[in-house]
């Protein structure tokens, strides 16, 4: 956060301070208290989460996404097909919509938007693997 963003919410909360409470508590009254509670300057869900998570999902999301490239290089060159290959690609794309499921929680940051993006990206090569093994498939029948 900036100096400025620190210093409006300083001033916001010692004002809010100073004040004394009237015993019926308005409903305005309510209301500025909710807006200037800490956590309503925090991230969404940054609590719920912890700190890093985005960070330690993109982590996670890496290997998926260099196997889900992987089985695709494989599957486009494969001279035959296997029942395996079948359930490589289903495992993996129910993987990767495992993992766009989790990054879709995360919070609008930059490292949420960078793992969000990723996540879309790997949930995206998965469908083309299964729409490249029912091509393959088809073909051959």
């Amino acid at each position: 956060m900036d100096e400025k963003t620190t210093a409006l919410k300083a001033a916001i909360r010692s004002r809010l301070q100073a004040r004394p409470v009237p015993a019926d508590e308005s409903e305005r009254a309510r209301a500025l208290r909710y807006a200037t509670a800490p956590e309503m300057f925090a991230p969404v869900l940054s609590n719920r989460f912890g700190p890093g998570y985005a960070r330690r999902l993109r982590r996670e999301l890496a290997p998926a996404y260099q196997a889900t490239h992987a089985l695709l290089h494989r599957l486009s060159h494969a001279q035959r097909l296997t029942p395996a290959d079948l359930q490589d690609a289903v495992t993996n794309w129910q993987r990767a919509d495992h993992f766009l499921a989790r990054a879709r929680r995360l919070p609008r940051t930059y490292a949420g938007a960078r793992a969000r993006l990723i996540a879309r990206d790997n949930e995206s090569v998965a469908r083309e693997v299964l729409e490249v093994l029912a091509a393959r498939l088809n073909r051959a029948a």
